[in-house]
């Protein structure tokens, strides 16, 4: 009998160590994108990725093939071969952070649908597109297009769609084809003065539509004051653009999901933040971090947070670590985090490693943050 429970113990503690310092490596490093990014420092470095995410006895070496072509060699032990990864090198490695709040109006691709218009097959937050075969980016052009049979293509939620609308008279469209929002600046190259900001896709908040964008200008803020969050209540900035030709502080130039997009000019209030260094996803670890954003419109200053869980992800996405906000000054003068802050970097170990993109309904204190490096184009 402690024969057989002795062989017992000892083939559940071999499966056990094969699983440990064997399949689960493997089957770790093979989940492992083919290509990823690193910076500059991060990949001369041979950054220590199994230390986040492969368990085990798991190490890689860095190495450039004769084309300069540069790759991570994953390997088991040391010595056994798993996979070979392709890294391209971040075209940027420092960064002038941002944290401010800034303003825009933001020209749509295509005409924004306002209020229902059921008769019609329409609703708020539709874009129309295409009319009559035409590519519409503004309301001047769609009225160009306007007939009494008009054949519309719009989207929906992300979807292509199309309707016919039959008239005699007028339409009653209530159509627009600018947006203004508010976000926090995360950061400006220093190389050619382009930023980002916002970390998530930018919605019109009188329809709820994702805006494609087509251009607009960028503004300077007043903080007017700041609705705290408490509870699952969020609050947020209650903030005004500086606006006159006067008080333009850049171009905006496009939006994806990731963020706004655009260029400041030479001359902009905006260019005056400190720069750090860039650092990717390998290299963030739950723990202590900052983050840079502002409680008075004015000055942007470094808060304390926790990074609570990071996520390896394969793909770029908008919550790829959650968050929270230990700060007690911060706490005290938004209660968390609030709508309007945004964009706002998040700095870990001096470096700037990703953005503030939502706030987590259930604990206003906890949100979600994007990677740097799925932020720089």
């Amino acid at each position: 009998m402690k024969k057989i429970l002795f062989i017992g113990l000892t083939v559940v503690f071999f499966v056990a160590s094969c699983f440990y310092f064997v399949i689960n490596p493997i089957a770790t490093a093979l989940s492992f994108d083919d290509e990823i990014r690193l910076t500059r420092a991060e990949f001369e470095n041979q950054i220590d990725m199994q230390m986040r995410f492969i368990s085990g006895r798991t190490n890689f070496d860095a190495m450039v093939s004769d084309t300069e072509t540069k790759y991570i060699d994953l390997k088991l032990f040391g010595f056994i071969p798993i996979k070979r990864i392709k890294v391209e090198i971040m075209s940027v490695e420092n960064l002038i952070a941002g944290g401010m709040p800034i303003g825009f109006i933001a020209n749509s691709h295509g005409v924004i649908v306002v209020e229902n218009a059921p008769k019609h097959g329409l609703k708020q937050g539709d874009i129309i597109i295409n009319v009559n075969g035409q590519d519409i980016e503004s309301i001047e052009e769609f009225n160009k297009n306007v007939t009494n049979e008009m054949s519309i293509r719009f989207i929906r939620g992300g979807k292509e769609m199309s309707t016919r609308v039959s008239s005699t008279g007028p339409h009653g469209l209530w159509l627009k084809d600018e947006s203004m929002g508010i976000g926090t600046l995360t950061y400006i190259n220093p190389k050619n003065n382009n930023f980002s900001a916002l970390g998530h896709q930018f919605v019109d908040h009188a329809t709820g539509a994702d805006v494609p964008i087509r251009g607009g200008n960028i503004y300077r803020t007043n903080l007017i004051g700041i609705e705290k969050s408490k509870g699952r209540h969020i609050g947020r900035f209650e903030s005004t653009l500086r606006q006159g030709t006067d008080k333009r502080q850049g171009s905006l130039l496009s939006g994806s999901a990731f963020g706004i997009f655009g260029c400041l000019d030479v001359d902009s209030e905006l260019l005056n933040g400190k720069v750090y260094q860039v650092a990717s996803r390998f290299s963030v670890k739950p723990g202590k971090a900052k983050l840079l954003t502002t409680v008075d419109g004015i000055n942007a200053r470094e808060f304390d947070i926790e990074i609570v869980k990071t996520h390896y992800q394969t793909k770029r996405d908008t919550k790829s670590m959650i968050v929270r906000i230990t700060d007690k000054e911060l706490l005290n003068a938004t209660g968390g985090i609030v709508y309007g802050m945004s964009g706002s970097p998040i700095i870990q170990n001096g470096k700037i490693i990703g953005a503030l993109t939502h706030v987590i309904n259930s604990d206003t204190t906890k949100g979600y943050g994007i990677y740097i490096d799925f932020v720089v184009p």
